[in-house]
């Protein structure tokens, strides 16, 4: 005898009554029967925002249908793709049920652009995202296409995830949410751990500028600031100039300068080895003649660098420097222009005289 199976094959049937089927239309279901996503990117839940939405409900009902699709686990359950701050709003102003269309083919990528055009998700949550997706064995250059994001995004926005504490304190405290600058002072904070620390405890402003001048000064392209004086030599200038003197003289009072005069008229200190008039040979540090330099032949006069990013054969831009470290300026062979992409992101192909 066949055993009947098209019972196992019925999609979950609300308690209300009708099924709802995944055509588009619209289906009523009672709120006990549906559920919000635990995955769901967006964390934040403003209260506020949930009552005000409520109270709209409340005078004129749901007049756009939420998406869901059937529980993973759950017989009958329904859960949320798209809408929860309306079911939210639904569950405040105790309504029993709320139209609903199904969409099984709605994915975490599509939640997680929905929810970025239309309440700009936190910087922190897109990361999050990112590295899940990450852990579940999705590529970097994948990910962006879902997203609709270009290549140095996805590099970025993880600069938030295990970052040092200091430079997780600066994001969680608001003095910068941006990803692209968060990304740089962590590459700097890698760096220079200590100084870097320094900086940010110090409550300076956070921004792109004032971080690209920390790594000037950090990496010695830049002198740093000079700092103010403290209380303490405040009050030893003033007592300086009080006596008639100036300040720095405290430490220098009966002593010659090393090119002081004597009363005779004779240098009080001479550099060892040379009599007046005469100069030490310097040898090599001379401004005599030098022979020129044999031409390396392993040199590159022009170095051409072929790569491939996403398919596409492309040439990296050496003579253009990056927005920021971990990228490269490439232009592709087929026309399509100059483009910044992730370095992690490119095969290397070849290495050419240009």
């Amino acid at each position: 005898m066949a055993l009947d199976l098209s019972a196992l094959e019925e999609k979950p049937v609300p308690s209300g009554g009708a099924v709802a089927q995944p055509d588009g239309k619209a289906m009523r279901v009672k709120l006990a029967d549906i559920e919000p996503d635990p995955n769901q990117p967006r964390t934040e839940k403003n209260a506020e925002e949930i009552a005000e939405i409520g109270q709209d409900i409340k005078n004129r009902g749901v007049k756009l249908p939420i998406s869901v699709k059937p529980h993973p686990t759950k017989s009958g359950k329904w859960i949320i793709n798209d809408g929860e701050l309306r079911f939210l709003g639904s569950q405040w102003a105790k309504v029993e049920d709320i139209p609903v269309v199904v969409d099984e083919d709605f994915d975490d990528f599509d939640q997680v652009n929905v929810n970025e055009k239309r309440f700009n998700l936190r910087p922190i949550e897109l990361a999050q995202f990112v590295q899940k997706k990450l852990d579940e064995g999705f590529k970097k250059g994948d990910i962006a296409k879902r997203l609709g994001k270009p290549g140095n995004f996805i590099t970025e926005v993880l600069a938030l995830i295990d970052a040092p504490a200091c430079v997780s304190a600066v994001y969680q405290d608001g003095r910068c949410t941006s990803p692209k600058t968060i990304y740089e002072l962590r590459a700097l904070a890698e760096k220079f751990p200590e100084q870097v620390q320094e900086w940010c405890e110090s409550g300076a402003d956070v921004t792109r500028r004032s971080v690209a001048e920390l790594g000037d000064i950090l990496k010695g392209k830049k002198e740093a600031p000079a700092p103010l004086p403290s209380p303490e030599e405040n009050e030893k200038d003033e007592t300086l100039h009080d006596a008639g003197g100036s300040p720095g003289e405290a430490d220098d009072l009966g002593k010659f300068r090393h090119d002081e005069k004597t009363e005779h008229g004779e240098d009080l200190e001479q550099e060892p080895g040379t009599e007046d008039g005469e100069r030490e040979d310097l040898g090599e540090l001379s401004s005599g003649p030098r022979e020129k330099a044999l031409p390396d032949p392993d040199a590159i006069k022009k170095p051409l660098l072929l790569v491939e990013y996403d398919g596409r054969s492309a040439a990296v831009l050496l003579n253009r420097k990056p927005s920021s470290p971990g990228l490269l300026r490439i232009r592709y062979e087929d026309g399509g222009g100059d483009d910044e992409v992730d370095a992690g992101l490119c095969k290397i192909n070849m290495l050419a005289e240009g």
